[in-house]
């Protein structure tokens, strides 16, 4: 998946996979052997939690940082980095969630609390419900 927006006038492009090898094709790599991606063989789609997982597991590897700070990632946001907000559901089989954090602008800003802290980064989401500029009304 190609992530693209703009800052400045400048685009801001990061990749994040939207398929990935299975664990047995991993395995088999480990062990020398040159697999060919086959999508439901050694390659499969991943949904937002299956991202959530690649992200912790994988994503240091393609330049991917964790953050636990929502004024961390809003800040590198509006500094040009792509940032991305991803959730895996607790609930076995339900999908988890992801959209993308956009640098602010004079008309359009994350919520922050009396002390200056943002408590939802400004987001773009395309999905069940899309948007380009939102907070949304709760923490997800």
């Amino acid at each position: 998946m190609r992530i693209q927006t703009t800052l400045g006038g400048s685009d801001v492009i990061g990749y994040l996979t939207r398929v990935w090898w299975t664990d047995s094709a991993l395995m088999r790599m480990a062990k020398g052997e040159v697999l060919t991606a086959v999508h439901g063989s050694t390659i499969r789609e991943m949904r937002a939690d299956d991202l959530h997982a690649w992200l912790i597991e994988f994503g240091p590897m393609f330049g991917w940082q964790r953050v636990f700070d929502a004024t961390a990632l809003q800040s590198a946001a509006n500094g040009g980095s792509v940032g991305i907000v991803c959730a895996d559901r607790d609930a076995e089989g339900k999908p988890g969630h992801i959209s993308i954090v956009v640098p602010e602008t004079d008309t359009r800003r994350a919520k922050r609390d009396a002390d200056g802290h943002i408590t939802l980064p400004l987001q773009s989401q395309a999905g069940a419900v899309n948007f380009r500029y939102s907070t949304g009304d709760r923490a997800w």
